[in-house]
């Protein structure tokens, strides 16, 4: 049971830190329109800076996308875009709910690093530690 959460949790890692270079890397680039710009709820903040920022964008099927991102340790808040302004977005067309500001959009250290753990958690999962086949001491 403890190598299946292993290696869900595995999976699960692996696949968050992979959204970043898919949007990277697939995602097409579109104008949003930034919704609202609120301070993070204080159970989830890390501190009194951070942000909270929806934005919507439509596909180019027409669709209406909503989507959030996260500014940690903001302390200029004329750095925070506007409600009702215009924030660049970028999607994967095929699934429009991987998306990101255009900002965020990038191979980054911390994506890659997500995802290594993810395979080693995997791997460990799978491969488990291996005991010597001795006879026990007597």
């Amino acid at each position: 049971m403890d190598k299946l959460l292993m290696i869900l949790a595995g999976i699960a890692l692996f696949f968050f830190g992979l959204e970043g270079p898919v949007v990277s890397l697939l995602g097409t680039e579109t104008a949003g329109q930034v919704v609202s710009v609120e301070p993070q709820s204080s159970e989830e903040a890390t501190s009194v800076k951070d942000w909270v920022i929806t934005y919507r964008f439509r596909t180019k099927s027409g669709k209406l996308v909503t989507g959030t991102e996260t500014r940690n340790q903001v302390y200029n808040t004329s750095s925070l875009p506007s409600e009702g302004g215009s924030l660049r977005v970028r999607y994967v067309e095929a699934l429009p709910i991987l998306n990101e500001s255009a900002r965020n959009a990038d191979l980054s250290m911390g994506h890659l690093g997500v995802m290594a753990i993810g395979l080693v958690l995997i791997t460990v999962g799978v491969l488990g530690t291996r005991r010597s086949r001795g006879s026990p001491a007597a």
